[in-house]
């Protein structure tokens, strides 16, 4: 696939995870993750990399990046995230979501221009309060605190872990 991305130009590839969720949950258990999985991902992305030095490659939540956060307290993975914290989602509808992966299920009641603006929904939502883990709901306690919070829920674990790092803790 790299090599044929290569050659056709392509500038850049992107790795994403399979987040079981939404029509995904209803696929087997073939396609689920685990820790032992995403680190043969990891050093397949890193030997591609060094492989295809022109060819910008991704690696999503495999391959760890730099933590500007405080040792102690800083999440185990980059994955994904910003959900509610620094993204947001407009759907078709104008309703907004935090999660990307959940657009569908996951959305403010209200919709933007209808008696709602951007402002008043990212400040003031109950829907963004419970992704920024100031809320009461159990389901929320530690967002952001393992990578993608979807991924962590749907698996149980945070299965793209930094061992080193989390030994270094």
């Amino acid at each position: 696939m790299l090599a044929l991305a290569s050659a056709l130009g392509v500038q850049e590839v992107k790795f994403a995870a399979f987040v079981p969720v939404g029509s995904g949950a209803l696929s087997g258990l073939d396609l689920r993750l685990n820790v032992d999985i995403c680190r043969e991902i990891s050093n397949v992305v890193r030997i591609a990399s060094q492989a295809y030095p022109t060819l910008k490659i991704d690696g999503g939540p495999f391959v760890k990046r730099l933590s500007f956060m405080p040792r102690d307290r800083a999440s185990t993975s980059t994955f994904g995230c910003g959900a509610g914290t620094t993204t947001i989602v407009i759907n078709s509808d104008l309703s907004v979501s935090a999660c990307d992966m959940q657009t569908q299920t996951d959305r403010t009641t209200q919709a933007l221009g209808r008696g709602a603006t951007f402002s008043d929904l990212w400040l003031h939502s109950p829907h963004f309060a419970r992704w920024r883990g100031q809320s009461g709901d159990r389901a929320f306690v530690g967002v952001h605190q393992h990578g993608c919070h979807l991924a962590y829920r749907e698996y149980g674990q945070d299965i793209f872990i930094d061992e080193k790092r989390a030994n270094d803790r």
